[in-house]
């Protein structure tokens, strides 16, 4: 199917006729109609899945045989992934972003909202053994309080989160500093400015539907509002996937059948370019299928995937494209990881 300025895609609704600033696609199926505006540029470069386990750091130089349900092929995966993590780190640099969205599950959180942090300054090390392993970055101003005032107005689920005067540097753990690890990494090697962040803390008691419609409004909210304007922004999610792939006795989390399920219909959603043709089975594979599955199969990457997706959507609602550069999936012990992104298409 071409996409066109005065587009239906039927999907069971009576037929109606649409301007063409409208568009209207069937997710779900309800019709949702979206005004596009054509003058409107796409400042996003990139939206990127970053895994966050530390045996991905040095698999070579390090020795992990006692990292729980560590297997003969352990190391050869978590080589690929780092490779794989340092290509997409190398992409996500290429393109200049000048602004990161960030979301983690392992950081700044609430029980039953989404955060924004407004620290300004966010510094630490992975833990453990990975303690040699360091990332800090800045938070932009002005930014979160922006998307905030913007969310917080359309009735979902956000609150903001504060410490002392807001200048205080905040200590950051393994969620954060594994990605911009290889962010950092390769901005230094390219020797490009470390971009600044807004830093989302997303909660595993928000429903699908909300976190969707927070990724969603995030997407209106830079395309709308002028402190966004002239920015070149990158997306970055940490998570892993299921946790209970292994039945090794070391593991500690149990076995489940659902595991192998729930990653395969991650990856079929990671591995779909986003577009109208494709919308509807990227939501089904991510929300509907992954989603049925996600409270039995132990992932702590979810949430920020689910927003990922409500970002993307709105944006393919306005006839911006985005090809999917699916690099790896691999678990290497007991839980599943991904490395991922989708970058636009040029029109």
């Amino acid at each position: 199917m071409t996409l066109s300025r005065n587009l239906f895609i039927y999907f069971g609704i009576q037929q109606t006729t649409y301007s063409k600033s409208e568009v209207i696609v069937a997710v779900k199926g309800h019709a949702i109609v979206q005004n596009m505006d054509a003058d409107t540029q796409n400042p996003f470069v990139g939206f990127y899945v970053f895994p966050h386990g530390g045996i991905t750091l040095d698999p070579q130089g390090s020795d992990y045989s006692n990292e729980p349900a560590w297997q003969e092929s352990s190391q050869e995966k978590c080589v690929e992934l780092h490779n794989a993590m340092r290509q997409a780190a190398e992409a996500l640099v290429q393109s200049q972003p000048d602004l990161i969205i960030f979301s983690t599950p392992h950081g700044f959180r609430l029980a039953d909202n989404v955060q924004l942090l407004y620290n300004t300054k966010v510094a630490g090390d992975a833990g453990e053994r990975w303690s040699n392993f360091t990332a800090s970055f800045d938070i932009d101003p002005v930014l979160p309080a922006v998307l905030y005032e913007a969310l917080k107005s359309t009735g979902r689920p956000v609150q903001s989160l504060t410490m002392g005067k807001g200048s205080e540097t905040l200590p950051i753990t393994w969620g954060e500093v594994i990605p911009w690890y290889f962010i950092l990494e390769a901005a230094s090697k390219a020797g490009f400015p470390v971009p600044s962040a807004v830093y989302i803390g997303p909660s595993k008691n928000v429903s699908i539907d909300n976190l969707r419609n927070i990724g969603r409004d995030i997407t209106k909210t830079v395309l709308h509002r002028e402190e966004f304007a002239n920015r070149k922004i990158a997306v970055v999610i940490s998570g892993d996937l299921s946790h209970y792939h292994s039945n090794d006795p070391s593991s500690p989390y149990p076995y489940s059948p659902f595991a192998e399920v729930f990653d395969k219909y991650v990856v079929n959603w990671a591995k779909m370019d986003r577009n109208a043709e494709t919308e509807n089975s990227s939501a089904y594979e991510i929300l509907e299928k992954a989603g049925s599955l996600s409270g039995r199969a132990g992932t702590c990457g979810y949430t920020g995937l689910v927003m990922l997706h409500g970002m993307m959507e709105e944006l393919v609602l306005r006839e911006w494209n985005f090809t999917s550069h699916f690099y790896t999936y691999q678990t290497p012990t007991y839980y599943g990881m991904t490395v991922a992104s989708w970058l636009p298409e040029v029109k």
